[in-house]
């Protein structure tokens, strides 16, 4: 909105603007996509409870961003190479 403004106010055609604006409703929020792996998989997978639950969510999360994993099965390879010394055999 303060581009908006911003770009009104200069006598600009808010190209930007409408661009940006545009972007952003073509990308759900973090909190309303599904989400690949949850804390209750990674206990699941053998991962004990505990702020590592977290910390693994975090990595997955910018690595979906980043399109490096996009399935839940994805994720899941990615726990067990990534952190197999906390999983159980």
């Amino acid at each position: 909105e303060l581009l908006r403004a911003d770009s009104v106010a200069s006598g600009s055609n808010c190209k930007t603007y409408r661009f940006i604006l545009a972007q952003f409703k073509a990308k759900p929020s973090a909190d309303s996509q599904n989400k690949l792996i949850r804390g209750a998989d990674l206990i699941k997978m053998g991962i004990k409870q505990g702020p590592i639950i977290g910390e693994i969510l975090k990595h997955i999360e910018e690595k979906r961003l980043d399109e490096e994993i996009k399935t839940p099965e994805e994720a899941r390879e990615w726990v067990k190479k990534t952190y197999f010394k906390l999983i159980s055999p």
